[in-house]
Order: C-alpha cells, then sequence, then structure tokens
C-alpha cells in the first residue's frame, strides 16, 4: 500500500500509525480468508451404506442413509457387491473408513490419520474387482477376496473373473471406452492360465514356439477396475504416513540423548 506523505507533526504521525493499522488488519484478514474450516454433515463410519450422486474424482457429492447430503473423499468409498439383490434401502457405496461427511467441497483432500498397516492390508485385500456371469456376461463388481467362482444372484449364473488383453491388433470388442478387450475363462483355472480367445484365431497353435506362446500370454492380465486402481495408490500413501508417524515418535526428543 501507498500512504501519501502527510504533514509533520504529531498529528501526522498519528494519522500514518493508523493508517498502516488499518492496512495490516486488512492483509491479516484476507490472508486467512481461505482457511475457514468446513462444517461437518455428518461423521460416517467404516461400512456406512451411501449413494454417490455425483463423483468428480477428487470428491464425490453422497446421500447418507440418514438423509443429509455431503462431500467426501472418493478414494473412502467403495462400489456396493453387484452380484448381491439389492434387499434394503437403495445405495451405491459403501464408506470405507470412518471420515467426516463434509458440507461444502474443500479445495483438497485432508486425509485422517493413517491406520494401522494391518488394516490397511486388509483393506487392499478386499478391493473390488470385475467379474462377468458365464452365458449372458453381465458385468459385476464384487471384493477380489470373492471365491475364484460364485454365483451372482440377479442372473443366477456362475461369475468369473474378467481378463483383458492388451495386444494392440486384438480383434475383441471394447465396451464402455475401454482400451481393451475383456473376457472370461470359464472352462479352466483362468489365474493361472489365461489367454484371449479373440486372439486365438490369429494364432497358429501347431507351428507356435515357446517363445510364441510366451509373448502371448504375457497380453493378457486381471482387469482392474479404476477405483481399484486408485485407492491402492492411496492406501500406499496411507502406509507411507504410518510409517513416517512411526518414525518421527521413535526419535528422541531434542537435549534427552544420554550423554
Amino acid at each position: 500500500m501507498i500512504v501519501r506523505r502527510l504533514r509533520t507533526g504529531k498529528a501526522g504521525l498519528l494519522l500514518a500509525a493508523a493508517a498502516l493499522a488499518v492496512s495490516g488488519c486488512n492483509q491479516a484478514t484476507s490472508a486467512h480468508q481461505h482457511v475457514a474450516p468446513v462444517s461437518i454433515a455428518a461423521q460416517l463410519r467404516a461400512g456406512e451404506r451411501v449413494s454417490v450422486l455425483t463423483d468428480d474424482g477428487t470428491f464425490a457429492l453422497i446421500q447418507t442413509s440418514a438423509g443429509p447430503q455431503g462431500y467426501l473423499p472418493s478414494g473412502l468409498l467403495k462400489h456396493r457387491n453387484t452380484a448381491q439383490k439389492m434387499r434394503e434401502l437403495a445405495y451405491t457405496h459403501q464408506v470405507v473408513q470412518d471420515a467426516p461427511c463434509l458440507q461444502s467441497r474443500p479445495a483438497e483432500v485432508a486425509w485422517p490419520e493413517p491406520r494401522t498397516l494391518q488394516d490397511i492390508d486388509a483393506e487392499e485385500t478386499a478391493l473390488n474387482g470385475l467379474f462377468m456371469t458365464e452365458k449372458s456376461h453381465r458385468e459385476v463388481i464384487a471384493p477380489r477376496s470373492s471365491p475364484l467362482l460364485f454365483v451372482d444372484e440377479v442372473t443366477g449364473e456362475p461369475c468369473w473373473a474378467a481378463f483383458e488383453c492388451t495386444h494392440p491388433q486384438c480383434p475383441g470388442p471394447r465396451t464402455q471406452n475401454r482400451p481393451h478387450a475383456l473376457f472370461i475363462h470359464p472352462d479352466l483355472d483362468s489365474r493361472n492360465h489365461a489367454y484371449c480367445p479373440h486372439c486365438l484365431p490369429e494364432r497358429d497353435l501347431t507351428l507356435e514356439t515357446d517363445a510364441q506362446r510366451v509373448q502371448w500370454l504375457r497380453y493378457v492380465r486381471l482387469y482392474e477396475l479404476p477405483e481399484l486402481q486408485r485407492r491402492r495408490s492411496e492406501l500406499d500413501g496411507e502406509r507411507r504416513r504410518f510409517i513416517r508417524a512411526k518414525q518421527h515418535k521413535s526419535r528422541p526428543a531434542p537435549g534427552s540423548e544420554i550423554k
């Protein structure tokens, strides 16, 4: 701020001091406007069922079972198991750990205190995967810890883990704007012996060498939901925060070292 030159004397000095004081107060007020706390709409518990209204990839606007709406980090939401019929009030997701539901969308995510490594590992084991029914190929979202073969309650068909083929020339169909074709292997233990049925007609198995066969198998992998990839990255970050916090606590306080 530019202060005009004031007349000399005691009155002039007092006026200048007052102008600077007002300027300092305005600057302090402006500096603290962005740290206003966000009000909490509800305190959510792990396992609580909610409905996602919108999701921008960082925060989701949710409707709680008790009624209030609010914002929650997208990573703290897990899609419901779609292999199970809806037996209660409609919901789309479950909360994965205790967290506040905020009345307005924050500018950035403030993660809760890290849990124990055991709790973090347990959540990662139960992250969702994509499965498909054997005949209708209905897509089913369920925990990856589900049995290799389970039944979809909606269709009554067996469900198998979904695979994707990353071969650039794979003739298989792409669905839902996915870059790769999906498929299942209902005839074998596909987690150990996966191959792409769409690419099979392009191969000559009678002349194929072992090296070529291995290369074809490398194009195939279990399909991972974007939800799984995002949450696994966040869990890695939570592990790092836990380790840093533990290392910080184990450090001796300054001046407490034994001499």
